[in-house]
């Protein structure tokens, strides 16, 4: 009894402390955009047919006043959950243009950079009109961009959102899919949305050398995904032989510790 006792006043300390740890963030986020206290890194991924550079996934960082890094895991839910997505996210939009230029004007036209769209960003009543302005006033090709959409969508989103993104792509957009495999309408998504690339999760990639159920779903994705002329990009690839295999089942292209880990925006000019 006193065991018990004492783990259930355990578990409600730790809960009280998440608690009031969330309370904290929350408040400090509301004007952490203000502060300039976000920042993104670029982790480059790699064509597995020429090895070289093919694209970038821009990456969100979250540094407090106190000089902590908050994991964007902790943080973004929160921001989803109080609409602040919304502003980071579009100032997250912009960066990425600005970066999507640099490499232009450097000569990387043929680089794309993958960015994260939330749903609730894309529900938007102007999300279409708000990027296309976007683009428009900076300058940027949108075929240089690659807008990532999470699999954890509802299902009942998924015809509005079809909407949206063919009206994406008739404007130049690239449209991804990511941490595919670990949703339950895949390929209703594939059906509906006609994404140009899949991005595998790193939970099937991170087992795929011990488990033969893992390396059976990532061939069969590779392989449906090919049939549907549509690219493949094996997330958190950190080892060779994991980059071997994944070229042996001729996945299009790789991302992860192996090739690079995130790099600041001068680091990520000067990968290419």
């Amino acid at each position: 009894m006193q065991v018990t006792n004492f783990l259930q006043h355990k578990k409600i300390s730790l809960l009280r402390r998440n608690n009031s740890r969330q309370r904290v963030l929350k408040k400090e986020l509301s004007g952490a955009l203000g502060r300039n206290e976000f920042h993104l890194v670029y982790q480059p991924q790699m064509d597995l047919k020429s090895g070289r550079v093919s694209g970038f996934e821009a990456l969100l960082r979250w540094k407090r006043q106190n000089g902590e890094m908050v994991s964007p895991a902790e943080f973004v839910p929160i921001t989803e959950r109080n609409g602040l997505i919304i502003p980071i996210g579009h100032w997250v939009l912009e960066e990425v243009c600005r970066f999507s230029n640099a490499l232009r004007d450097r000569g990387f036209s043929g680089i794309r950079t993958g960015v994260n769209i939330s749903i609730r960003q894309m529900n938007e009543p102007r999300f279409f009109e708000d990027i296309t302005e976007l683009i428009e006033r900076l300058g940027t090709d949108p075929s240089s961009l690659d807008l990532e959409i999470t699999e954890t969508m509802r299902v009942e989103e998924i015809e509005g959102l079809a909407q949206l993104t063919r009206r994406l792509k008739e404007r130049g957009f690239s449209i991804s899919i990511d941490d595919y495999g670990t949703g339950y309408s895949s390929l209703s998504y594939l059906y509906s949305l006609q994404f140009d690339r899949v991005k595998i999760d790193k939970f099937f990639v991170d087992r795929m050398l011990k488990e033969n159920r893992s390396r059976h779903i990532i061939n069969s994705i590779i392989t449906l995904s090919r049939k549907l002329d549509i690219e493949t990009v094996a997330e958190g690839v950190e080892t060779l032989e994991q980059l071997y295999v994944l070229k042996d089942e001729q996945c299009t292209q790789i991302q992860g510790y192996h090739f690079s880990p995130p790099l600041s925006w001068k680091e990520a000019l000067s990968f290419c």
